[in-house]
């Protein structure tokens, strides 16, 4: 079942799988995490999530580019 509740804890594990290179898509079909909806809505009502997720999806897409360059 998908979590609801926003919190400042869940708000930093999604934030860290984005990190690490998940896409939402993946980090929500995960059990206890929420749907992609929920994250929009967290978006959207809090400013320091906001802030924290754009920072966290700069560094996965850097991981990604760097994986990318390593295969090359």
């Amino acid at each position: 079942m998908a979590n609801s509740t926003y919190s400042q804890a869940m708000a930093e594990i999604v934030c860290a799988q984005l990190a690490d290179g998940l896409s939402l898509r993946e980090i929500s079909r995960q059990d206890g995490m929420p749907d992609k909806a929920t994250v929009m809505r967290w978006l959207h009502a809090h400013s320091d999530f906001r802030d924290q997720y754009v920072r966290a999806k700069e560094i996965g897409i850097e991981i990604g580019r760097a994986s990318c360059r390593e295969r090359v």
